[in-house]
Order: C-alpha cells, then structure tokens, then sequence
C-alpha cells in the first residue's frame, strides 16, 4: 500500500510532522501502534518443559505480534526518505526502528528547535523585501517553528510581526493598538497589512509620474535644439496685428508687472551669468499663462527647462541621485537625470524646427 500525499521523513526538520502522521496510520491497524512504542512486545519463548497449552498460546501471541509487526513496518519503510531509510536495514522489528529514529532525531529537534526559535526572536524585514514576500517569510518560519512542535500563540505572533516592520510603519503600529481587543487578530493584521502595502504602491506611482526629468540646457546651441519637442499650443495665436506677443499673458514673478519676463525686469539687479551645465536642484515658479502642457517658454529666466514626458527625449542620461527641485509653494519633486529633446520654436508667429 502507497501512502501518497504524505511527506516522508527527511530529518529532523519534519520529524514531529512525520510521527504525527504515522502514529495515526498505525493506530489504524490492529496492534500496529501499540508494537511500535512498545506497548506489545514480542513474545518471549518458553522453556522446553512448557506445557502444551502455555505453547499453543505463545504460538498463537507470536502469530498476532508478527502480523502488527509486519504492518507496522510497512507503514514505516514507506513513509522514509531514502536516506532515512539505509540508517534502518540494521533493525529487526518496527519497535527497533522507532527507537533509533527517536535516538537520532529527538536531540536533534531540540537543538533545531533552539535555532529556529533564536531566528524566530532575531527576524526583521528586509529592506529589498515587497510586503507580501516580508509576510511569506514570516509564515514559512513559524510553519517551521510548528513542525518543530514550537508553537507561539497568535498574540506572541502578532506582535512579532509588527516589530519586524521598519520606522516608516510607526503610525500602522500605533493604529493597530487603537483598535479594539477583539479585532486585533493575526489575521486581521495580515489583511491590514497587504491593504497598506497596496495603498503604499499607488502613491509612489503617482509621485514617479510627477518626478520632473531635468533637460540639460546649454547656453550656446543652434536654434531649434533647446530640449524640447514642443506643440503648437491653441493659445498662442497671433494678435490683432498679425504677430504674437508671449509676454501679453506672462507676468514677471520678480515684481509682479505683466509686460515683460522676468529676465527683462528693469527692476530686478542682473547678476553675473555662469555659463557652466547645472545639475543641482532649483526654485521654480509656476507663471499664469495661457499655454497647454505640451509648451515651454525659450528664455523665460529658468535655470533648466523640466518635463515629464520622457518619450520626447533622443538622449537622455540618469542622475546617480535624483535631484530635488523646489516649487514656489514650498513642495519638492525629483529630477531623475538630464537629456536633450528636439523642438519647435515660435518665431514671429511662425512655427521653425
């Protein structure tokens, strides 16, 4: 008889799984379990001056041992690792295996157990480590606890789990023993836990899609070839006298007066112009105008020109860190590397590549 789907014994990582299970394979045999550990033990022969009858009842003692016997190491040699097993050929009976299956692994489970149990104290999250493979781990070292016959109650494991998790889920730990006594299960902590990790993942996505990508400008380039593949915005089109004038819908954010940009500002004291590549973060300022999202504005003052639009770039370098660039209301967002992009340039009211 095959016993599929059972796990053979391998070592002395499932061995309290794998007597588990056999001791009820055994217990479902007539006197298997009970010659196993001993309880039945072989019968012992009788002298020579023994009675027929004290013969005939050993004999008929002998006959019931043998046949639990038998099926008692059926179920054993079949529920063994192969290299469990060659430890074994030296073993007459089933009682004889158990004893040195016991001998062997018994003290090594102890001393698995101490390990498994200091890995258990010493565990944390790994940095590199999604949510859902932190949790995995988690679980895979307490099934390995449990075969070990350690087992943490749900309380022991559910605060094990939350002081695994770095600084940045201090306010999860905090809410988690606000909750009610009664709703703060290992199982609904795993379920917090997965549900955050996912609210997690959706707000760095739209922090990566508002990280602006920094296009290096180079004060002295041909014309056409600023950084950027710029549209014909709808509002930029010519004025009562056939030509567009831009700084009708800019205002200079230096003293507030809406003719001129704010490099042009009478008002605002010229300083020395450095005309070596910036890398460093910036201020900018959001100036109203009436342009779509597609548009830049050619030496509008900018240090850099940023976009978010990554296909347009021909070439494009990353920054070994991301730069912080600084808005004008007071938030920040990251500049992941420089590049160059092919644009449109408006010109007298014209479009030239």
């Amino acid at each position: 008889m095959e016993y599929h789907g059972i796990e053979k014994l391998r070592g002395a990582d499932n061995w309290n799984v794998w007597k588990f299970v056999v001791k009820n394979l055994l217990r479902g045999t007539e006197n298997a379990h009970e010659v196993y550990i001993g309880e039945i033990a072989k019968p012992i022969p009788l002298p020579e001056n023994a009675t027929s009858q004290q013969q005939n009842q050993y004999r008929e003692n002998l006959k019931a041992w043998d046949k639990a016997d038998r099926a008692a190491n059926q179920i054993i040699v079949k529920t063994l690792d192969t290299k469990v097993m060659a430890l074994l050929v030296s073993c007459e009976t089933a009682r004889d295996m158990w004893l040195k299956l016991h001998t062997i692994y018994e003290q090594q489970t102890k001393q698995a157990s101490h390990t498994v149990q200091s890995e258990f104290l010493n565990f944390s999250m790994d940095p590199s480590d999604e949510m859902v493979t932190h949790i995995a781990k988690f679980e895979g070292l307490v099934l390995r606890m449990q075969q070990l016959n350690v087992k943490p109650d749900e309380l022991s494991l559910t605060v094990k789990l939350l002081d695994t998790l770095p600084e940045e889920y201090e306010s999860l730990r905090q809410a988690w023993w606000a909750r009610a006594e009664d709703q703060q299960t290992f199982g609904n902590l795993l379920e917090v836990l997965t549900s955050d990790d996912a609210r997690r993942k959706i707000r760095v996505g739209k922090q990566e899609q508002m990280a602006a990508l920094v296009v290096s400008k180079s004060r002295k380039h041909d014309r056409g070839n600023t950084s950027g593949n710029v549209k014909k915005s709808q509002s930029q089109q010519p004025n009562e006298k056939g030509k567009y004038n831009p700084s009708h819908h800019y205002k200079c954010y230096s003293c507030g007066e809406k003719r001129y940009f704010c490099q042009n500002c009478p008002k605002k004291q010229k300083k020395p112009q450095d005309h070596s590549p910036k890398e460093e973060a910036f201020v900018c300022e959001a100036m109203t105008a009436e342009l779509d999202n597609d548009s830049w504005v050619v030496n509008s003052g900018a240090t850099d020109h940023v976009t978010n639009r990554g296909d347009w770039f021909t070439s494009f370098e990353y920054f070994k860190t991301p730069a912080k660039i600084y808005i004008g209301n007071k938030t920040t967002m990251d500049a992941l590397g420089k590049g160059t992009i092919k644009i449109e340039t408006l010109v007298d009211g014209k479009w030239l590549p």
